[in-house]
């Protein structure tokens, strides 16, 4: 999903299937694992609803006992993926910022203006 995203190849089915697959297998996944499929949806414009909920599910879980996981790229382009998918989850959201506020000083200045950008554009705050 990743790489058909980076290259702007366009093709429905296949991410029809991946979603179908991994909707139902996404407790399997390592936080960059989760963070590249939801971006690479989010920037192919595929939309797959269930697999962002229960992405977020996982996400939220996961960084409930192990935060440190994520990284703040991961972290970022979760937010960014949510947002550009115009794709609602006031707990992720939540749960990000939780995660995210006590390490934000390590963010780079890119990291910081795309979460930013993000939670903007889901009026969260």
């Amino acid at each position: 999903v990743w790489a058909y995203s980076k290259l702007d190849h366009s093709s429905p089915a296949l991410f029809r299937k991946i979603a179908e697959v991994a909707t139902f297998r996404v407790e399997e996944f390592s936080s960059q694992n989760i963070s590249n499929i939801v971006w690479g949806y989010a920037r192919a414009g595929h939309s797959s609803p269930i697999l962002f909920d229960n992405a977020a599910d996982l996400i939220i879980n996961l960084s409930l006992t192990r935060s440190n996981e994520f990284s703040d790229q991961e972290l970022t382009n979760i937010a960014w993926a949510y947002s550009t998918a115009s794709h609602e989850s006031s707990a992720l959201f939540r749960r990000i910022s939780t995660v995210a506020l006590p390490r934000v000083h390590g963010f780079s200045s890119q990291a910081i203006a795309n979460i930013a950008w993000a939670y903007a554009k889901q009026n969260h705050s």
